[in-house]
């Protein structure tokens, strides 16, 4: 007996056949138990694929992969600000000033009204910081938030509604951050991060 190809069951089964060929094959999958198995798969799929709601991204998933493509706008000089360092536990006396775990470096970068709160895992391969205001302390969503190593991008994402943002790392050195703020100033921060262990 020859079966049905797969092509054909799925034509079958979504009626797109001609007349008689429909006719032949639905006899054909009623006496046939391998056709009319792989037949009741695929019909399992379809329906799951028909009923299944589809569900959208998270919207930090979503922001982040248009802020990776997205080209920035040119920043004007007089609107581009340097941060300082305000404070860096490489450097600091025991705990002084450390929020929560001493295992990570911890460094906090001003410049304008933007204020980085910087958490530099202790291998180096993983940076999680939090943008703030610094007039009324309230996060900063919504900024492009760009890490350079060398004048090359590395990684391009967008801070949540926390102001939160984080990136993976393969190699320290020198890192510079560039933050476009959505009122349109951008500020430059540079850090060095030591080498990971692999």
């Amino acid at each position: 007996m020859r079966h049905l190809t797969t092509d054909s069951l799925i034509a079958y089964m979504e009626g797109s056949l001609a007349g008689p060929e429909q006719k032949l094959a639905k006899e054909h999958v009623e006496c046939c138990s391998r056709c009319f198995a792989e037949t009741l798969e695929w019909s399992c799929l379809f329906e799951s694929l028909r009923f299944q709601p589809l569900q959208n991204p998270p919207e930090n998933a979503t922001r982040n992969c248009v802020a990776m493509y997205k080209r920035g706008k040119p920043m004007s000089i007089g609107r581009q600000i340097m941060a300082t360092i305000v404070f860096d536990s490489a450097f600091a006396r025991a705990a002084a000033g450390i929020r929560g775990s001493s295992d990570v470096r911890q460094v906090r970068l001003c410049g304008g009204d933007g204020d980085i709160h910087l958490r530099i895992s202790e291998n180096g391969r993983r940076i999680f910081g939090q943008i703030f205001h610094c007039s009324d302390n309230d996060f900063v969503a919504g900024a492009r938030v760009q890490l350079l190593q060398d004048g090359e991008v590395l990684s391009t994402v967008m801070t949540d509604a926390m102001g939160e943002f984080g990136f993976n790392l393969t190699q320290g050195g020198d890192l510079k951050f560039e933050v476009d703020f959505p009122s349109g100033f951008r500020l430059d921060a540079n850090i060095t991060s030591k080498e990971s262990n692999q």
